[in-house]
């Protein structure tokens, strides 16, 4: 008998699993565009007030030398601290960590976007957001904040997830090929890094994250898909920067 019901037990098991990501998926996509949207309003008022634009007002100036103690480790989903670079997972929301509903989404403030990461060859558009805990990773791209700025010199390290559950991220990251622009629009400035490594590196290798002399940017996220058992890491060199033209306010000399 059982044997009988267990085949179509476990197609409807597969399409509420299937339709479990879906609607994750969407709420996530929703968030991500309201981001974006909230970001690219505040950065259009702030730069009419000749105010500094957000991305740019909590930028400290990048300190050549190593902070001390250990570099930042690499948050596994549902925690947030770990050691070494744990995984960025695939597989769905852990129990306890329910995403939340369109509602909820819309009132709450979110994470604090940054800025915009445009990465042509792979068609990848994504808020940047402060920090790296579970939540800000489901809607977002985090930024170590123990790292440098977008434009800044030193190692502006970015971490995302690879999976379709809350949206492709870096999902395609492993196709980025050296001499590729990465973008990064923040505070009314555009930088155009270039990919210049392409590498993959043990779980335990924080090194990745170490401060660096040049303006660099450092992308992380786990690999092979679905097995993570490694972290790749694509790094790009700062290139060019499109800054803003200054804002001159009536009386200025």
């Amino acid at each position: 008998m059982v044997a009988r019901y267990l085949p179509r037990a476990l197609f409807l098991l597969g399409c509420l699993l299937v339709l479990v990501a879906g609607v994750v998926n969407g709420v996530s996509r929703r968030e991500q565009a309201r981001l974006m949207e909230r970001y690219e309003r505040e950065v259009a008022a702030l730069a009419a007030a000749g105010g500094t634009a957000p991305g740019l007002a909590g930028l400290r100036p990048f300190a050549a030398a190593a902070p001390s103690g250990a570099p930042p480790a690499l948050p596994e989903e549902g925690a947030d601290t770990g050691a070494g670079l744990p995984a960025m997972e695939t597989a769905g929301p852990e129990a306890g960590t329910a995403e939340e509903s369109p509602d909820r989404a819309d009132q709450a403030p979110g994470p604090e976007v940054i800025g915009i990461l445009t990465i042509p060859k792979i068609d990848l558009t994504v808020a940047i957001a402060e920090g790296t805990d579970d939540r800000t990773l489901r809607h977002a791209v985090g930024h170590f904040a123990e790292t440098a700025g977008p434009g800044e010199p030193g190692n502006f390290a970015l971490v995302g997830h690879r999976g379709h559950i809350y949206g492709p991220f870096f999902l395609r990251l492993d196709q980025v090929e050296v001499g590729d622009p990465i973008l990064v629009r923040s505070g009314g400035a555009t930088y155009v890094y270039r990919a210049s490594e392409i590498f993959v590196v043990e779980p335990d290798e924080t090194w990745v994250l170490d401060p660096t002399e040049q303006a660099q940017i450092t992308l992380i996220t786990c690999t092979p898909k679905w097995i993570n058992t490694h972290r790749l890491v694509v790094r790009g060199v700062l290139e060019a920067a499109d800054l803003p033209e200054p804002v001159h306010t009536a009386g200025a000399s």
